[in-house]
């Protein structure tokens, strides 16, 4: 069983100035009902923009929390750096994750803008339910151009190699060109 629920008020999909974005999920799966696998998975997420002249503001927010046999893709966000600056692809999992965003944009032109941005793990269960982390602020500046192919992002930001660990951080570079399918 799979329930979904959301609501897009954003203003522009792929580079949001105004709106409110708020998805939810719960999926179901148990072998009383012909099910190979038994488990139970809780997601929300909830992104807030706001801009005032110049200056775009961003807070976002995700948790989900998996019980019994959950799947291992399940509980990876694989988007990395994209949704948690420092984090590489896959990096980003566990059976219950907690963690929130806060961006600011400046439009330096009409198609230059210079990103902060700041995220908090405030809590990660790894698949083996022994091991936790938490308190983990990262952080990421970069610069976004508007072109006629669509938007070109560089984001530079530092986080730890392994959120369980926390003890060896890095340096990561992300680059994205183009429309997003």
């Amino acid at each position: 069983i799979n329930l979904s629920a959301k609501l897009d008020l954003l203003d522009d999909i792929l580079f949001p100035w105004n709106g409110i974005l708020l998805k939810g999920d719960y999926e179901n799966s148990s072998v009383e009902w012909g099910s190979s696998l038994n488990y139970h998975l809780y997601r929300g997420m909830g992104d807030i923009y706001y801009t005032r002249k110049r200056n775009t503001y961003r807070l976002m927010g995700y948790y989900h929390q998996g019980l019994n046999d959950l799947p291992a893709q399940h509980t990876i966000i694989s988007d990395g750096s994209q949704q948690f600056a420092g984090l590489k692809e896959f990096q980003l999992q566990g059976n219950t994750l907690f963690f929130s965003r806060i961006e600011y944009r400046y439009k330096h032109k009409k198609d230059i803008f210079a990103h902060i941005i700041i995220n908090w793990l405030t809590t990660a269960k790894s698949d083996n339910s022994n091991i936790y982390a938490g308190n983990i602020c990262t952080g990421g500046v970069g610069i976004t151009l508007i072109s006629p192919l669509g938007p070109i992002k560089m984001i530079w930001s530092r986080g730890p190699e392994n959120i369980y660990t926390n003890t060896n951080w890095h340096n990561l570079f992300h680059f994205s060109a183009g429309y997003k399918f």
